[in-house]
């Protein structure tokens, strides 16, 4: 016979067993709430603080925007893709962006040293949406013997959004590649191959107020200029903005204008 356990052994099992119960239930509920204040915080609660630095930089300039591309890249996929295979990467994509793909236009392309298929949409307010899935032979630059597939998203809008920050980061998502929810919220975001953002528009201000402005506006996003301050293309560096060609990844193009002065803001790579 199995002697039975005594009636206090059984009642500090049972406390014992509760105390483990609440660890794990308050660990669970810490790392949930965590993750939901994380997700907030990049809808922008905040909006101002967490603006995108190009945005706040081209506001603070006087701009009013008629043009704002985001482009982004992901790290390219190793091996062959056909037509059909590169329309699934893209329809992939799309449906993580929550779009019908249905709903998309299909553009699709085959040459010898490249292949390419695109789905076309519009979202309604002036914006459009690109999703492009594309395989380039390496004999096109002269690499090594395997092919690449590049999936690249383009948004592009004839107005300036309040969350643009969030929307670069809603778009750049599905391209990073094998990220969890949980190694997100520990380890980051893996980096892009790419990523552009870029806003377009004029300023009644003159060329001169706009220049006397510029490195105050500077300042605001944290970010140090580079070249001179002259009418032209103006480079800068600002560690909040998507990484650069080199040490410079915010550019300010200037020109007058009948109406006062043209004005560009933009970061990140070269496409």
């Amino acid at each position: 016979m199995v002697p039975r356990a005594r009636p206090r052994e059984m009642k500090t099992v049972q406390l014992e067993w509760r105390r483990f119960t609440r660890v794990v239930m308050g660990l669970f509920g810490f790392l949930l709430a965590a993750m939901i204040l994380r997700q907030q915080l990049e809808m922008g609660i905040h909006r101002q603080l967490w603006a995108d630095p190009v945005q706040r930089l081209f506001l603070d300039l006087g701009g009013l925007a008629d043009w704002v591309e985001i482009t982004v890249e992901g790290e390219p996929l190793r091996g062959p893709a056909t037509l059909a295979e590169l329309k699934e990467h893209g329809t992939a994509v799309a449906r993580a962006l929550g779009l019908d793909p249905e709903a998309l236009t299909v553009e699709s392309e085959a040459r010898s040293l490249i292949g390419s298929v695109g789905l076309r949409g519009v979202l309604g307010h002036g914006e459009r949406i690109l999703v492009l899935a594309q395989a380039v032979s390496p004999q096109a630059w002269g690499a090594g013997p395997e092919p690449e597939t590049n999936l690249i998203i383009q948004w592009t809008s004839r107005r300036l959004p309040d969350d643009l920050l969030y929307r670069r980061r809603r778009l750049a998502r599905p391209l990073r590649q094998g990220n969890s929810r949980l190694r997100r919220f520990f380890v980051g975001m893996s980096p892009l191959a790419r990523e552009r953002v870029s806003i377009s528009g004029q300023t009644s201000s003159s060329l001169e107020v706009v220049l006397a402005r510029l490195d105050g506006a500077l300042e605001k996003v944290g970010a140090k200029r580079l070249s001179p301050l002259a009418a032209g293309r103006i480079a800068a560096h600002c560690p909040l903005a998507p990484p650069g060609d080199g040490e410079a990844n915010l550019f300010i193009e200037l020109a007058p204008s009948d109406q006062g002065t043209r004005l560009v803001v933009s970061s990140g790579r070269t496409m």
